[in-house]
């Protein structure tokens, strides 16, 4: 009989452990809202990965900042959120809105210094928006060429 009851005890302390896990894991890394529609939020030039991480949490995105960034360094994403648009929600859970935000902009940054010919401007918008090489061509083609005469004087 006191073989049964140690093998009870043990089996009780697995089902506990596991649902302490289940539930450290529910509240770290699930959605901080239900039912909440999507909005856009701007990742600007400047902003650092922990200064958005901070303000995630701020605004109510995610529910743990350490948890977050283990999303992020576990899927191999840390570093690569970049600038720019993206349709994110405080219903989505920390694996969800990592994904988005590593992977998914809807806009992006493109900066275009002064005194590029249409070439390079090309040059930088295919490195920075993912276009084909037919795409680069039509963007050269459309582009019209400015002539001395067509610059206005003072």
């Amino acid at each position: 009989m006191a073989k049964n009851k140690k093998i009870a005890i043990i089996g009780g302390i697995i089902a506990v452990a596991i649902g302490v896990v289940v539930f450290a894991y529910q509240h770290q890394f699930s959605a901080p809202q239900k039912g909440v529609e999507e909005e856009r939020i701007v990742v600007n030039l400047t902003t650092t990965e922990t200064e958005l991480i901070s303000k995630l949490k701020e605004q109510g995105y995610i529910r743990n900042e350490w948890a977050f960034k283990f999303v992020l360094k576990r899927k191999g994403w840390q570093g690569k959120i970049e600038p720019g648009g993206y349709k994110v929600s405080k219903g989505m859970n920390a694996w969800r809105l990592a994904d988005t935000l590593a992977n998914r902009p809807y806009q992006k940054w493109v900066v275009i210094p002064e005194g590029l010919r249409k070439e390079e401007i090309a040059e930088r918008m295919q490195k920075g928006l993912d276009w084909t090489e037919d795409t680069k061509k039509n963007f050269l083609l459309t582009v019209k060429k400015v002539t001395s005469s067509q610059i206005p004087t003072c």
